[in-house]
């Protein structure tokens, strides 16, 4: 813990082949873009969003797409979870790890972590939850979303905007887990690996 600012020391397992761009040795732009990523969230520079700033000006407009996203109506809990299966099928552990802890807290089971953790599906409680996995995972997956799974988010969700920001929410943090993947960004030291 660094006592001047309040920021963790997030320690790597091993080095990213992309350095990731710290506060300290950005550039003036680069510490512009990251101070408008990580401050709101009082974090320091990390992951693939740290990988970002070596272009800061997609960071930033990657940044007004989350903010725009977050902000559409997605029930937390729900759009949690479709973040969750989407760490999982690109199987990063740093951006896996992040997400766990974002999903708890908006209150997905351990039971659900664990099952999408070991590549397998959930016994969900919750029809929401499932239609958002199912979605979430045809989408992801080689052959697409059926009209069956089209229907039951569109059933949840209430409406075809909040079908296309889910959509929207799969492309874009699936870029992010594609540039942490790309980088090899590896998880904290002392995590466990995703099953592989």
């Amino acid at each position: 813990m660094n006592e001047n600012d309040g920021e963790k020391e997030i320690e790597l397992a091993k080095q990213p082949r992309i350095p990731l761009i710290t506060r300290e040795a950005a550039s003036e732009e680069q510490r512009r873009v990251g101070d408008f990523i990580f401050e709101k969230r009082n974090e320091e520079y990390a992951g693939p969003s740290a990988i970002l700033l070596h272009v800061p000006q997609l960071a930033e407009q990657f940044e007004l797409m989350r903010e725009h996203i977050r902000a559409a109506g997605l029930p937390q809990d729900l759009m949690q979870l479709a973040t969750l299966v989407i760490a999982r099928h690109w199987s990063v552990d740093y951006v896996w790890h992040v997400r766990v802890g974002l999903a708890e807290k908006a209150g997905i089971g351990a039971e659900i972590i664990g099952a999408i953790r070991n590549l397998q599906r959930p016994k969900f409680v919750s029809a929401a939850q499932e239609a958002i996995y199912v979605y979430t995972s045809e989408l992801l997956g080689p052959t697409g979303v059926t009209d069956v799974a089209h229907q039951a988010v569109r059933k949840v969700l209430g409406s075809d905007a909040l079908v296309i920001e889910l959509t929207a929410l799969v492309g874009l943090y699936t870029m992010l887990a594609l540039q942490g993947r790309a980088a090899d960004i590896a998880a904290q030291a002392g995590s466990v690996p995703l099953p592989k």
